[in-house]
């Protein structure tokens, strides 16, 4: 370990009677290395979970213009139906069409529902990974803060 240190000063340029070693200025760097990676990491990671989260608006947005055609698809038929007094024929295929055409409206809904799920799954999971990070950040900065004692004892500025 080398020997060198540095007397910190305030801003008027008195000292606070702390000095820093050589060592300790290696270790406060590293510590800085290793906060500047975990920020780097949250950042990834909240990227990565942004991107996911804007996909399923999209794909939520697409189910919901799906719906409304479907909507919009049964209510013409049942029009069409209604005014063309249909054989007992052409009512039970307007009944399977219809029939059908709920089923995937029910599946559409169903769909959406497991996206806002996952969805709300996703932000969990970002809040307990940001919880950790900053517990870590926590922990670097009391342990740079306790590195950072004078030879009194005293805590000093870092």
């Amino acid at each position: 370990m080398s020997i060198n240190s540095t007397t910190v000063t305030n801003g008027n340029g008195t000292t606070n009677g702390t000095t820093i070693t050589d060592e300790q200025r290696r270790l406060n760097y590293e510590e800085r290395a290793k906060i500047q990676a975990l920020l780097e990491r949250l950042k990834e990671r909240y990227e990565t979970r942004v991107g996911i989260c804007n996909e399923r608006v999209r794909v939520y947005n697409q189910l919901l213009r799906d719906f409304e055609q479907t909507q919009v698809d049964i209510a013409g038929a049942m029009h069409r139906f209604e005014e063309n007094n249909p054989s007992e024929t052409e009512r039970d295929r307007i009944r399977t069409l219809v029939d059908a055409r709920l089923r995937e409206m029910l599946a559409n809904v169903e769909e959406m529902k497991v996206l806002a799920e996952g969805g709300k799954a996703d932000v969990e999971a970002l809040e307990v990974e940001m919880e950790g990070i900053i517990d870590q950040l926590n922990n670097v900065a009391a342990a740079l803060w306790s590195d950072d004692e004078d030879e009194d004892g005293d805590e000093g500025a870092w």
